[in-house]
């Protein structure tokens, strides 16, 4: 039941006011005597005033909303609205509503025609097709729109049917007659009201779908108590099919195929394609992304009937080609097995330098592919041999490492305080160093500056006897260890005799001392022999033809080894033959021999720079006479042979130019 209310407007506007008259409206809709407004279970209207600020007044008006009773409430309502000296009343009447025979339904029975009108609100009049005053006599089946308007020119319409009726299920029809394409045939028919039954020619088994098409075809539908009515079903036949030329397409595509894909059929530029909704003229499988999609290829004739083809194909991912494979691996190392990674598969195929096939499955053999960064690729293709992708990595294969380590004193001793060194060949700064204390009781402090290469060891009690520290050498992919034992060194060598000069052709008679705390033999050997009457006594005799430095080594069955040694200067009319470079020094802060300096008569300067047997930057510069103590970065420098440039400016002004070797002892 539908229920209407209208307004009956009343002015009331004084001589003083200064500006246009007043009024307002419900909703924000236009004044309110323009229409009729249906009520409703909870009517709640908001009004609007114009000019604004002001006020509104009337019963079941709180502020600026009206609220009516709920439905089947017929009454009359005044709405005032004041502002300043304006004022306006509109009365509203709620319900107004008419049916037909007093039935309020919207569809009637044909067979009982003619219908008496009748409104809840007397004064207005009826209006619309086969209306005549307050009567309503339809001709024939079908859907009318009956108007009643009020006094108050509020009009109500309702749409009225009239049957029996009868549809096609999800088609569009116009009583009198149907119009379907032959394509979407079989058709359901849908009578109202339900209940009836159909006949008429092409319709059997609940379907209409007639044998011969097109044409036309009258169907009756029966409704008992009700009548019947019999409508016209044309079938529109398509003047031409649509069909897919497939010779270009495929049925499975790879994501990665930007290959332009131009679709074909038989009506040319009067059918369009589409994939997803959308209208194409080509496709690339590349832009489609993963998944199964269907081309549609769409013809409208022009009866409006459509014919449609369609074509399904996949779009698959390609395979990952990714792999497994270390940056840096070592020579020495075993071979690597190469396969996708797990859960991929594939026809894969492994390329590169030091690529292999052992027993049908490709490795990588690091011997194989030599030292040096290799590429290798691989390329894998699905089990469609759809799909492909391929990828190329680097790894390097690295030099096996040494893990040899020497120190001050001779393998095996140790001293209060002991220099470590790692003495392997050079392997750049991507080598790593591990000193590792495996016994005893020595404290380790590793020096991290440069390459960590080399180790300070402190011995922190006069009871230790000996430990033991492993070096670990890893670069890249390969590593190697060396452990060596330390014991306390008992052995004790001195030369008594004091540093000599003397004339050419004079001798010197040497004094030592040489002791071993437990008494063990000791082997001594003096550097250089030459020019001296034996080389492994305590005290032999020195005939030196130029200034030299002689080193007493003595060493005790545990292959420790300690040093002294005495300056013989063999004096001459030549300052330059008077000017002597060490060859040997043995920084190891004993007191004896601990600098590398130059020493000579009458030298104003010397300014001394020395080199690692690596070369680069000069590992000191300084003042030559002070010398250098073998120190750089704060610890010893390794044993081993290291060259010196040194400038030498005279008293005289001369300057003279030296370089050699110097090879640092322990």
């Amino acid at each position: 039941m539908r229920f209407f209310f209208y307004i009956l407007l009343t002015f009331f506007c004084f001589p003083s006011m200064s500006y246009a008259q007043c009024s307002f409206t419900i909703e924000g809709d236009n004044p309110i005597s323009d229409y009729c407004f249906e009520a409703s279970a909870n009517l709640n209207y908001t009004l609007t005033g114009t000019p604004t600020g002001g006020t509104f007044s009337g019963n079941h008006v709180s502020g600026n909303t009206f609220s009516p009773p709920i439905t089947g409430f017929i009454g009359e309502f005044d709405i005032t609205y004041t502002v300043n000296a304006c004022s306006v009343t509109e009365t509203v009447t709620i319900g107004a509503f008419f049916n037909l025979n007093g039935q309020s339904g919207d569809f009637f029975c044909l067979e009982d025609a003619p219908f008496g009108l009748q409104a809840n609100i007397a004064g207005g009049a009826f209006s619309g097709e086969d209306v005549i005053g307050a009567g309503f006599a339809p001709s024939e089946a079908g859907e009318y729109d009956i108007t009643y308007t009020t006094s108050n020119g509020c009009a109500i319409t309702r749409t009225i049917e009239v049957g029996p009726s009868f549809g096609i299920e999800g088609v569009n029809t116009d009583l009198g007659g149907l119009n379907i394409c032959s394509g979407s045939l079989p058709a359901i028919l849908i009578g109202n009201p339900s209940g009836g039954t159909f006949s008429g020619p092409g319709y059997l088994g609940g379907q209409f779908n007639p044998a011969v098409i097109p044409g036309s075809f009258n169907i009756t539908y029966t409704v008992a108590g009700c009548g019947s009515v019999t409508q016209t079903i044309t079938v529109e036949g398509v003047g031409e099919n649509a069909m897919i030329d497939e010779s270009n397409l495929s049925p499975q595509y790879c994501e990665t195929d930007e290959t332009v894909v131009t679709p074909m059929g038989n009506l040319g530029s009067n059918a369009e394609f589409f994939i997803n909704g959308n209208q194409i003229t080509t496709f690339q499988p590349f832009n489609l992304g993963v998944g199964t999609f269907e081309l549609f290829y769409s013809f409208e004739d022009e009866n409006g009937c459509n014919s449609l083809d369609s074509y399904t194909f996949n779009v698959f991912p390609p395979p990952n080609p990714d792999f497994d494979l270390p940056e840096q691996y070592c020579i020495a190392g075993s071979t690597i097995p190469l396969m996708p990674l797990a859960g991929v598969s594939g026809n894969s195929v492994f390329q590169g330098t030091g690529v292999v096939t052992t027993g049908g499955a490709p490795i990588f053999d690091p011997t194989v592919a030599g030292l040096g960064t290799h590429s290798i690729s691989h390329q894998i293709t699905d089990n469609l041999g759809l799909c492909q992708a391929e990828i190329t990595k680097q790894i390097t294969v690295m030099p096996e490492v040494e893990a040899i380590f020497d120190g001050f004193g001779s393998t095996g001793c140790f001293t209060g305080r002991d220099i470590l060194f790692y003495t392997g060949s050079s392997r750049g700064d991507d080598v790593a160093y591990f000193w590792n204390l495996i016994d005893g009781t020595a404290f380790i402090e590793v020096s991290l500056s440069g390459p960590a290469d080399t180790v300070e060891v402190i011995t922190d009690s006069p009871e230790i006897q000996n430990f033991t520290i492993e070096l670990e050498v890893t670069n890249g992919g390969c590593s190697a260890t060396f452990q060596q034992t330390f014991n306390e060194v008992n052995l004790m060598v001195d030369i008594l005799t004091e540093n000599q000069d003397i004339e050419a052709g004079q001798t010197v008679s040497i004094e030592a001392n040489a002791s071993s705390a437990n008494g063990s033999p000791i082997d001594l050997q003096w550097q250089p022999n030459q020019s001296l009457s034996c080389n492994d006594c305590l005290n032999p005799i020195a005939s030196p033809s130029q200034s030299t430095t002689y080193y007493l080594l003595a060493q005790n069955e545990t292959e420790c080894t300690v040093m002294d040694s005495i300056r013989i200067e063999v004096l001459s009319d030549n300052l330059e033959e008077d000017i002597v470079i060490p060859t040997a020094f043995s920084p190891n802060e004993d007191n004896v021999n601990d600098r590398f300096q130059v020493v000579g008569r009458d030298i104003g300067s010397v300014h001394l720079k020395v080199y690692s047997r690596w070369g680069g930057k000069p590992i000191f510069e300084g003042d030559g006479l002070k010398g250098w103590d073998g120190l750089y970065d704060l610890r010893f420098v390794e044993q081993g042979v290291y060259v010196y440039v040194a400038e030498i400016v005279l008293i005289s002004g001369e300057t003279l130019q030296r370089q050699g070797y110097v090879t640092v002892l322990k």
